[in-house]
C-alpha cells in the first residue's frame, strides 16, 4: 500500500484500491470505532468482470480508530463529538477489529440465507389455501478486507470494504432488544417485523447460540451485528 497525501493505493497485480481518507471526504460522522470513506477498486483486463472480489460496482472503505481520552475531560456521550480526538490503531490490531467485523458480516449472510431457505421449504411443502404473504428479500452488504503488504508505512491502515448503498438510512432494530423501532412508517414496520421473526428463526435453529441484531440500512441492504 502506497500513501500520497490524503489518498491511500493498495497495488496489486490484477488490483488497485484507491481510498481518499481527508477529513472532508469521510462519509459522514465518525462511529463509535469507524470512520467511512469513498473507495475506488480498479481492476487490470487480466481480472474478469466475474472475479471481482465485491462483484459491486461501488465501494467504501471503513477504518477503525479508538478515541484518546483528554485528562480531566469530561466524556461526551455522542459518538461524533468525543472529548478526545481519533487515534490509529497499530496495523496488527486493526487487523484483528475488521477481521472480527467481517467474520460478523459472513455468519449474518449465512445467518440469513438460512431464514430464506427455511422459509422457502415451508412454502414449497406446504401449499397455502391463500395467497402466500410477501416476504422481504433483504440482503447483507457484500465486503471484503483490506490487508495492506508493508505494515511499516504509518499512512497504511487495514480496510473493510463494503458495497456502496444509497436511499434512505432506516434503523429497524436496536442492539439492546428484538422488537421493531418505535415510529416507523408501515412498509418499514413490515420489514422490522419481519426481521423479528428472522431473528426468532436464527435463535431456534441455532439452539439458542447466536442471532443477528442491530438491523439497519437502505432499501433493501442491511448493516448489522451479530449477537
Amino acid at each position: 500500500m502506497m500513501a500520497q497525501g490524503d489518498v491511500q493505493r493498495l497495488a496489486k497485480p490484477i488490483l488497485i484500491l484507491t481510498v481518499d481518507c481527508s477529513s472532508k471526504a469521510m462519509l459522514g460522522p465518525a462511529g463509535s470505532f469507524k470512520t467511512c470513506y469513498p473507495a475506488l477498486l480498479e481492476r487490470s483486463e487480466m481480472l474478469q468482470p466475474e472475479d471481482n472480489i465485491l462483484q459491486v460496482e461501488t465501494i467504501v472503505a471503513k477504518c477503525c480508530f479508538y478515541r484518546k481520552q483528554v485528562e480531566g475531560a469530561e466524556v461526551s456521550k455522542t459518538p461524533s463529538s468525543p472529548s478526545g480526538g481519533r487515534k490509529r490503531l497499530a496495523v496488527q490490531d486493526e487487523l484483528v477489529k475488521m477481521l472480527d467485523e467481517a467474520n460478523c458480516l459472513y455468519w449474518a449472510t449465512s445467518l440469513m440465507t438460512l431464514v430464506y431457505n427455511f422459509i422457502d421449504d415451508k412454502l414449497i411443502c406446504r401449499p397455502l389455501v391463500y395467497s402466500p404473504p410477501i416476504i422481504p428479500r433483504l440482503c447483507i452488504v457484500h465486503t471484503a478486507l483490506a490487508i495492506p503488504q508493508d505494515t511499516r508505512e504509518s499512512h497504511n491502515a487495514v480496510y473493510l470494504l463494503e458495497e456502496r448503498i444509497s436511499g434512505q438510512f432506516v434503523k429497524y432494530i436496536n442492539n439492546n432488544c428484538a422488537t421493531p423501532r418505535h415510529s416507523l412508517a408501515p412498509a418499514k414496520l413490515e420489514i422490522a417485523t419481519f426481521l423479528c421473526f428472522a431473528q426468532h428463526a436464527q435463535y431456534h435453529f441455532s439452539q439458542g447460540l447466536v442471532f443477528v441484531s442491530d438491523f439497519q440500512g437502505m432499501l433493501f441492504c442491511l448493516f448489522l451485528s451479530l449477537t
